[in-house]
């Protein structure tokens, strides 16, 4: 016997999943680096730059239904200035 809480959570996922929406978009976030990756290119004691006036954070794609008109609404962008030249200082450290 499922619990009332695992009933509506398959409930709602099947109304997702009627609606057309997949709630586990995994294919749409490809894989382009790995754990061995980035040990590999980890510098202890790595000086990083303290230059930047914000967290380091950005989406580069963001997508989502909108609410009144249900349309599919996908919102694509590249990385601010200001976050590609922290990149680069710390690519030549």
């Amino acid at each position: 016997m499922l619990s009332e809480q695992e009933q509506i959570r398959r409930e709602k996922l099947n109304k997702l999943k009627e609606m057309g929406i997949d709630p586990f978009p995994a294919a749409l976030f490809p894989i382009n680096t790995n754990s061995l990756e980035i040990i590999s290119n980890y510098k202890e004691n790595k000086k990083v730059s303290r230059n930047l006036k914000r967290q380091f954070l950005h989406a580069s794609q963001v997508k989502f239904n909108h609410p009144i008109t249900n349309k599919t609404l996908s919102l694509v962008t590249e990385l601010p200035r200001d976050l590609k030249k922290t990149l680069e200082k710390i690519k030549t450290q």
